[in-house]
């Protein structure tokens, strides 16, 4: 076999070993095993995490029982931000999360974000909201979206009920951020409360600095 012939020959095994560890992800999530799930979970991320994005649209044509929806959700709780990079696209993220997260039933919300103003100009906001203003103030203000072009802005958006995908902050509030994950395709009434102006990563660590020792300091008598 020649080289051209090895290498179409690799190719195919490689994407044959891709199309399984994703049916093998979707089947996992079925199957609502946790242990199986979870070395499901390790294949993909550990030896092909660019198929990410593959599982979370397979992913979004099932639909897991409530049992394991609880499961996942303290995978997400633990591991979101990384799952979110990895698949690198957010709508794709939030289809695949319908299936994965507990399903939400509560009212039609009000929620906030500190964003990126470019994300703003865009529309392209991430799926994490929260219920409180002063969570998503504190993320616009002193978060990483300062440094971003043309710094950071401070939304408030209506959420119906079918925007929601699910509340984590309303089932496990373990970081105080009373989360909800959102379709930012079905958000309305999306507003900028506030913007913050662009800061270099070394002004941002200053600032923060600043702000802790301030808050550090004693209470005058």
């Amino acid at each position: 076999m020649d080289s051209a012939g090895l290498l179409r020959k690799l190719a195919v095994e490689q994407r044959r070993k891709e199309s399984a560890a994703v049916k093998e992800f979707v089947e996992a999530a079925l199957s609502a095993d946790g242990e199986r799930f979870y070395n499901a979970l390790i294949t993909v991320d550990k030896e092909m995490p660019w198929v990410w994005s593959r599982c979370m649209r397979a992913m979004a044509r099932v639909s897991c029982s409530d049992e394991f929806r609880r499961v996942f959700l303290q995978i997400y709780l633990q591991s979101g931000d990384h799952i979110r990079q990895e698949v690198g696209d957010d709508l794709a993220l939030v289809d695949g999360l319908r299936s994965l997260l507990p399903v939400y039933d509560g009212p039609a919300r009000t929620l906030y974000r500190g964003d990126s103003a470019r994300n703003r100009r865009r529309r392209t906001y991430g799926a994490a909201w929260s219920a409180s203003m002063d969570v998503a103030l504190s993320y616009a203000a002193t978060g990483m979206w300062r440094t971003f072009d043309g710094g950071s802005v401070l939304l408030e958006a209506f959420a119906a009920r079918e925007a929601i995908v699910c509340a984590p902050g309303l089932l496990d509030d373990r970081y105080g951020e009373q989360e909800y994950i959102v379709d930012r395709r079905l958000l309305t009434a999306i507003t900028v409360i506030e913007r913050f102006s662009q800061m270099t990563i070394h002004e941002l660590d200053a600032m923060r600095t600043r702000w802790s020792t301030k808050s550090n300091e004693p209470a005058a008598n």
